[in-house]
């Protein structure tokens, strides 16, 4: 029986705009701030909310691909990737004794929710997310390196996305003066969209690894940076999810 404490599936899109608004807004703010923390304690509650109905509903069943999912549900893949993005931005304040444990403590949930979002892609089978290429990520350790090559490819992969998804955006603005608007082009944008948090999310993986296990100053700054503008792009995610001038 579905848990009594969770709001109906109906109320789930609602709730994911206000999520999805509420990581928006935090990207503007500074993160010493106090509005920033209230706003991301916010955003946490409500995607730990929505991913308990998701849950809790069966939105994402274990024998099913993405293509046998309607369009408009294909957003709540993102649930885990926004937590874990949220929960790299945890830190306590320094004044507190156990600040780099408490540190480590939200780096490692936001790797374990990393992960779990990348399992449920290839779970769904997306073409961009097969098995033997994440396993880098999904078995990550200190000390794990790609080759040039390798971060060259991935660079390479995230620009072409970055720039798919510009022009689907511009597509679907234009799409959107027309009676019922374009579907398969909505489609191809959600999908596009998941594609370009996957290579994004793999490359925090890489940068927080190092410290989920112990400091690594250079590093740990560089991920603070990173954690900045990681998901930057999105500016909102409204029935066509649009991105910002910085993709």
């Amino acid at each position: 029986a579905m848990d009594e404490s969770v709001p109906p599936q109906e109320s789930l899109p609602v709730l994911f705009q206000a999520a999805v608004d509420a990581h928006t807004r935090l990207l503007t703010l500074s993160a010493l701030s106090d509005e920033f923390k209230a706003l991301r304690d916010s955003a946490i509650a409500k995607f730990d909310l929505i991913q308990r109905i998701v849950r809790s509903v069966q939105v994402f069943s274990a024998n099913e691909t993405h293509g046998e999912h309607s369009t408009a549900s294909l957003r709540f893949v993102l649930v885990t990737a926004y937590l874990a993005d949220l929960w790299s931005r945890v830190n306590a304040a320094p004044s507190d004794p156990e600040r780099d444990q408490k540190r480590i403590e939200s780096i490692h949930r936001a790797f374990g929710y990393y992960r779990e979002f990348l399992e449920l892609c290839i779970q769904l089978q997306f073409t961009f997310a097969d098995e033997e290429q994440l396993a880098y990520f999904l078995s990550l350790k200190p000390g794990s390196k790609r080759s040039r090559d390798e971060r060259i490819a991935h660079m390479k992969a995230l620009s072409e996305t970055e720039r798919k998804i510009k022009e689907y955006t511009k597509l679907l603005e234009e799409a959107a003066a027309r009676p019922g608007g374009d579907e398969d082009l909505l489609r191809e944008h959600h999908i596009e969209f998941i594609h370009c948090f996957v290579l994004k999310a793999c490359d925090h993986m890489d940068m927080l690894v190092c410290t989920s296990h112990g400091y690594c100053w250079p590093r740990f700054l560089h991920d603070v940076l990173l954690a900045s503008t990681l998901f930057g792009c999105v500016a909102h995610m409204k029935p066509s999810w649009t991105c910002c001038p910085r993709c």
